[in-house]
Protein backbone atom coordinates (compact mmCIF):
# COMPACT_ATOMS: atom_id res chain seq x y z
CA UNK A 1 0.00 0.00 0.00
CA UNK A 2 1.38 3.25 -0.72
CA UNK A 3 0.81 6.43 0.44
CA UNK A 4 -0.32 9.59 -1.59
CA UNK A 5 1.43 12.79 -0.22
CA UNK A 6 -0.77 15.04 -2.82
CA UNK A 7 -4.42 13.72 -2.58
CA UNK A 8 -6.49 13.47 -5.72
CA UNK A 9 -9.23 16.01 -4.21
CA UNK A 10 -6.62 18.33 -4.19
CA UNK A 11 -5.65 17.58 -7.91
CA UNK A 12 -8.65 17.64 -8.80
CA UNK A 13 -9.48 21.79 -6.66
CA UNK A 14 -6.74 22.99 -8.71
CA UNK A 15 -8.11 21.57 -12.16
CA UNK A 16 -11.48 23.08 -11.08
CA UNK A 17 -9.89 26.29 -10.04
CA UNK A 18 -8.21 26.62 -12.88
CA UNK A 19 -10.46 25.06 -15.37
CA UNK A 20 -13.36 26.73 -17.61
CA UNK A 21 -15.86 24.44 -16.54
CA UNK A 22 -18.43 25.34 -14.61
CA UNK A 23 -20.66 21.80 -14.15
CA UNK A 24 -18.93 18.71 -13.52
CA UNK A 25 -20.76 15.49 -13.66
CA UNK A 26 -20.37 12.53 -11.14
CA UNK A 27 -18.54 10.48 -14.18
CA UNK A 28 -16.07 13.38 -14.13
CA UNK A 29 -15.35 13.90 -10.51
CA UNK A 30 -15.34 10.47 -10.13
CA UNK A 31 -12.36 10.07 -13.13
CA UNK A 32 -10.71 13.30 -11.08
CA UNK A 33 -11.14 11.62 -7.56
CA UNK A 34 -9.78 8.08 -8.37
CA UNK A 35 -12.89 7.01 -6.64
CA UNK A 36 -16.01 4.96 -8.17
CA UNK A 37 -19.32 7.01 -8.23
CA UNK A 38 -22.14 5.62 -5.55
CA UNK A 39 -19.63 4.32 -3.20
CA UNK A 40 -18.33 5.78 0.59
CA UNK A 41 -14.90 6.71 -0.78
CA UNK A 42 -16.38 8.74 -3.31
CA UNK A 43 -18.87 10.57 -1.28
CA UNK A 44 -15.88 11.41 1.07
CA UNK A 45 -13.68 12.31 -1.63
CA UNK A 46 -16.13 14.88 -2.49
CA UNK A 47 -16.78 15.74 0.90
CA UNK A 48 -13.11 16.84 1.30
CA UNK A 49 -13.46 18.53 -2.01
CA UNK A 50 -15.67 20.67 -1.20
CA UNK A 51 -14.05 21.67 1.77
CA UNK A 52 -10.59 22.33 0.45
CA UNK A 53 -12.40 24.12 -2.87
CA UNK A 54 -13.69 26.49 0.08
CA UNK A 55 -10.80 26.96 2.03
CA UNK A 56 -8.31 27.41 -0.46
CA UNK A 57 -9.96 28.60 -3.62
CA UNK A 58 -13.52 30.19 -1.72
CA UNK A 59 -15.66 28.26 -4.17
CA UNK A 60 -18.61 26.84 -3.44
CA UNK A 61 -19.43 23.66 -5.42
CA UNK A 62 -22.84 22.40 -5.30
CA UNK A 63 -24.85 19.64 -5.80
CA UNK A 64 -26.43 20.12 -9.40
CA UNK A 65 -28.43 18.72 -12.55
CA UNK A 66 -27.01 19.75 -15.96
CA UNK A 67 -29.46 17.80 -18.57
CA UNK A 68 -26.88 16.74 -20.94
CA UNK A 69 -24.46 15.30 -18.35
CA UNK A 70 -26.72 14.26 -15.55
CA UNK A 71 -26.30 14.74 -11.98
CA UNK A 72 -22.69 16.32 -10.51
CA UNK A 73 -21.65 19.65 -8.93
CA UNK A 74 -21.16 23.03 -10.38
CA UNK A 75 -19.47 26.09 -9.08
CA UNK A 76 -22.09 28.17 -7.17
CA UNK A 77 -22.89 31.59 -8.41
CA UNK A 78 -22.71 34.76 -5.90
CA UNK A 79 -26.92 34.72 -5.20
CA UNK A 80 -26.85 31.10 -4.94
CA UNK A 81 -23.70 31.03 -2.49
CA UNK A 82 -25.94 33.30 -0.61
CA UNK A 83 -29.00 31.46 -0.25
CA UNK A 84 -27.17 28.48 0.40
CA UNK A 85 -25.09 30.04 3.27
CA UNK A 86 -28.32 31.12 4.63
CA UNK A 87 -30.06 27.59 4.66
CA UNK A 88 -26.81 25.77 5.74
CA UNK A 89 -26.53 28.01 8.77
CA UNK A 90 -30.12 27.95 9.96
CA UNK A 91 -30.19 24.37 9.40
CA UNK A 92 -27.25 24.18 12.01
CA UNK A 93 -28.80 26.59 14.05
CA UNK A 94 -32.21 24.62 14.40
CA UNK A 95 -30.07 21.35 15.04
CA UNK A 96 -27.75 22.57 17.49
CA UNK A 97 -30.87 24.67 19.03
CA UNK A 98 -32.93 21.89 19.11
CA UNK A 99 -30.66 19.46 20.69
CA UNK A 100 -29.76 21.89 23.28
CA UNK A 101 -33.43 22.40 24.26
CA UNK A 102 -33.76 18.72 24.65
CA UNK A 103 -30.90 18.54 26.90
CA UNK A 104 -31.79 21.70 28.93
CA UNK A 105 -35.64 20.62 29.33
CA UNK A 106 -34.47 17.39 31.16
CA UNK A 107 -32.78 19.18 33.86
CA UNK A 108 -34.85 19.20 37.23
CA UNK A 109 -33.60 23.33 37.86
CA UNK A 110 -34.58 22.44 41.48
CA UNK A 111 -31.84 20.16 42.51
CA UNK A 112 -29.05 22.47 40.95
CA UNK A 113 -26.63 23.95 43.18
CA UNK A 114 -27.43 27.38 43.04
CA UNK A 115 -24.30 28.22 41.29
CA UNK A 116 -25.15 26.40 38.76
CA UNK A 117 -28.83 27.77 38.38
CA UNK A 118 -27.47 30.88 36.88
CA UNK A 119 -25.70 29.03 33.92
CA UNK A 120 -28.59 27.08 33.58
CA UNK A 121 -30.92 30.08 33.15
CA UNK A 122 -28.30 31.89 30.93
CA UNK A 123 -28.95 28.74 28.49
CA UNK A 124 -32.29 28.69 28.95
CA UNK A 125 -32.77 32.16 28.00
CA UNK A 126 -30.52 31.61 25.07
CA UNK A 127 -31.95 28.62 23.27
CA UNK A 128 -35.23 30.65 23.86
CA UNK A 129 -34.11 34.01 22.00
CA UNK A 130 -32.53 31.51 19.09
CA UNK A 131 -35.62 29.41 18.99
CA UNK A 132 -38.06 32.83 19.43
CA UNK A 133 -35.88 34.72 16.30
CA UNK A 134 -36.11 32.02 13.98
CA UNK A 135 -39.47 31.17 14.86
CA UNK A 136 -40.78 34.53 15.04
CA UNK A 137 -42.92 33.65 17.91
CA UNK A 138 -43.34 35.71 21.53
CA UNK A 139 -40.69 34.80 23.61
CA UNK A 140 -42.68 33.79 26.36
CA UNK A 141 -44.12 30.54 24.35
CA UNK A 142 -40.46 29.14 23.94
CA UNK A 143 -39.58 29.65 27.23
CA UNK A 144 -41.95 27.64 29.44
CA UNK A 145 -40.43 26.65 32.49
CA UNK A 146 -38.47 30.18 33.09
CA UNK A 147 -39.25 32.19 36.14
CA UNK A 148 -39.97 35.80 35.23
CA UNK A 149 -39.22 38.30 37.79
CA UNK A 150 -41.46 41.27 37.89
CA UNK A 151 -38.54 43.83 39.56
CA UNK A 152 -35.99 43.52 36.82
CA UNK A 153 -35.75 45.78 34.20
CA UNK A 154 -36.69 43.17 30.74
CA UNK A 155 -34.68 43.23 27.70
CA UNK A 156 -37.25 42.16 25.53
CA UNK A 157 -40.80 42.61 26.78
CA UNK A 158 -42.74 39.38 27.24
Amino acid sequence: MTTKLYPDYKQAAEEISTGENVFYSDNDLSDMLNEAVGTDQFRFAIMKLNSYLLDAYMIDFIRSENEAQGKGYKIATDEERIEITAKRLSRKVWSTTGKQRKVLDTVDRAVLPDVIKGAYDRHMIRSGLLISFLNKTPLSKCLPGAMVRVDVPKMIEL
